[in-house]
């Protein structure tokens, strides 16, 4: 799914100050070298963004209009508040589309495994995400997985896995991701 996001320059204000007017300050780090932008952008929009956009692991397009400017980005971090979770800060990363991106997919379990099923066993799950090496282009936002044949004592590793064209698993890949075991 593609996000995008409209952003300002940021003005010399305390970040309070922007904050209580509604807007978010926000950092655009990697689009030229080691330089970073400071932006600020619209509250209501990064409410918006957030609820679908997953740090390191969507495409933002951050367009700034001041400046003639847009970049395809990955969302790195957001900031909050500890116990309001009120947003402090978004940073954003560039990317260029004819990179190598590593970054942690999470993953979909599906279906029932026969050995819980039938069989009475537990399914315990080793790996929730996989960190993947990809183009920034083909980034998955899910990789599932199919545990519909394991029985008692089998387990699914890395290598099982059906990664979508373009996507490489990094580490080893006799990690295991999911097993069934007897209760």
């Amino acid at each position: 799914m593609d996000f995008a996001i409209d952003c300002c320059p940021r003005p010399k204000l305390n970040p309070n100050t922007l904050r209580r007017s509604g807007q978010i300050p926000t950092v655009l780090y990697g689009h030229n070298g080691t330089e970073s932008l400071s932006l600020i952008a619209d509250k209501k929009s990064v409410l918006a963004l957030l609820l679908g956009a997953k740090v390191n692991n969507s495409l933002v397009t951050v367009n700034i209009k001041e400046l003639g400017l847009s970049f395809k980005t990955l969302l790195k971090e957001v900031q909050s508040h500890p116990y309001n979770r009120d947003i402090y800060q978004l940073s954003f990363f560039a990317v260029n589309a004819q990179k190598q991106l590593t970054i942690n997919v999470p993953l979909n379990f599906t279906g029932q495994a026969s050995g819980v099923t039938e069989e009475d066993g537990s399914m315990d799950i080793v790996l929730n995400s996989l960190e993947v090496h990809c183009l920034s282009g083909v980034i998955p936002e899910q990789i599932n997985v199919d545990v519909s044949q394991l029985k008692v004592g089998q387990m699914l590793h890395v290598q099982d896995l059906v990664l979508p064209e373009g996507v490489t698993s990094t580490g080893a890949s006799d990690r295991v991701v999911v097993s069934v075991v007897a209760q």
